[in-house]
């Protein structure tokens, strides 16, 4: 099986409990299939995110997600302008997109 670059899409809104349940789900994911990366925008960029304007933010977030192969999108991402941006791109791309991937259960 040949590793897969995975994008992480989550809300976040500079939120802690975003932030701990995006790193909760990334490790398991990473221990689930370990030969695959995850790549997560809010550990990437998130500490920037009062530094940086919106739309700059979400430029380099579909940056990242451009460098992917498939994304996956987690939490209440239908009320998440940001996940709702990436899911735009990928399908603008034609990139796989899995929501709600079973994970811990």
């Amino acid at each position: 099986e040949l590793a897969m670059r995975i994008y992480i899409s989550h809300p976040f809104s500079c939120l802690a409990q975003n932030k701990a349940e995006l790193e909760r789900i990334t490790t398991e994911l990473t221990l689930k299939y370990p030969k695959h990366i995850f790549y997560s925008p809010i550990s990437t960029f998130g500490f920037m995110y009062n530094t940086l304007s919106y739309d700059r933010g979400m430029e380099l977030c579909l940056d990242l997600l451009n460098l992917c192969d498939q994304l996956w999108v987690f939490g209440d991402w239908s009320n998440s302008k940001g996940c709702k941006i990436e899911i735009a791109e990928a399908d603008r791309i034609d990139m796989r997109v899995i929501y709600n991937y079973e994970v811990g259960a």
